[in-house]
């Protein structure tokens, strides 16, 4: 079916099942920060564990800038600088309007891993904006994996906390722009101070960290129960 027929082709396709696995593909982003931050914490725990509690925070930060900044750094400026002059057609204005307006002036923005806390209108490359999340994201994984080397109770309590801290804000947020879930109903306000924002997109990636707990207790033959993590 094409569902540039007629709007109500697009209003069948919509009720189609198969179209489930469209309007639910948001979720990937949050099965990608889940991933992320299980293989952070568990991976520098068994660095901290491989140097008896001591590692180089700098030198884990360094790590990860490394892994990310090249690729990121690329795009970035491909879209700004070389894509735009290639593009042509009816609807290239889009591309170039954009890049006048926030791209030639926020691009350093991106470039310090925080565009993401901009306006939205003068983010550049806004579909990179989860790349800035998992960034800051992983500056609480290092302090917060030595904590847990040295104590797993008080490692369980900071996450529990960081969880609750972040839902909470989120709930507030969304109950003062009177957000809505529907799909169909998204404002300004939602992709402002709520989809690209790291209080909203940081549960998944905790709970990534939690689920990486369990497993390390298991692993070392400790007690799963959350009474002692």
């Amino acid at each position: 079916m094409c569902i540039r027929d007629s709007p109500n082709s697009l209003l069948e396709f919509m009720t189609d099942f198969w179209h489930c696995y469209i309007t639910n593909a948001t979720f990937s982003v949050e099965i990608f920060f889940y991933i992320s931050g299980f293989l952070a914490f568990y991976l520098i725990h068994c660095e901290c564990k491989k140097q008896n509690g001591s590692f180089s925070f700098w030198r884990i930060y360094l790590h990860r800038f490394l892994r990310i900044a090249p690729l990121y750094y690329f795009a970035v400026h491909f879209y700004t600088w070389i894509l735009a002059p290639l593009v042509e057609g009816p609807v290239s204005f889009l591309l170039t309007d954009h890049n006048n307006i926030s791209c030639n002036k926020t691009w350093w923005i991106s470039m310090l891993f925080y565009s993401n806390l901009i306006k939205h209108e003068q983010e550049c490359a806004a579909w990179l904006w989860y790349v800035p999340n998992v960034m800051q994201f992983f500056l609480l994984v290092p302090p917060l994996a030595l904590i847990y080397y040295y104590s797993r109770k008080w490692g369980g309590i900071i996450l529990g906390i960081l969880v609750v801290i972040a839902t909470s804000i989120s709930v507030a947020v969304s109950q003062n722009y009177k957000m809505s879930a529907s799909l169909m109903k998204f404002s300004d306000a939602y992709f402002q101070y709520f989809y690209e924002q790291p209080y909203s997109r940081i549960s998944p990636y905790l709970l990534g960290i939690f689920t990486a707990m369990i497993y390390l207790a298991y692993k070392e033959g400790q007690d799963l129960s959350l009474i002692h993590i």
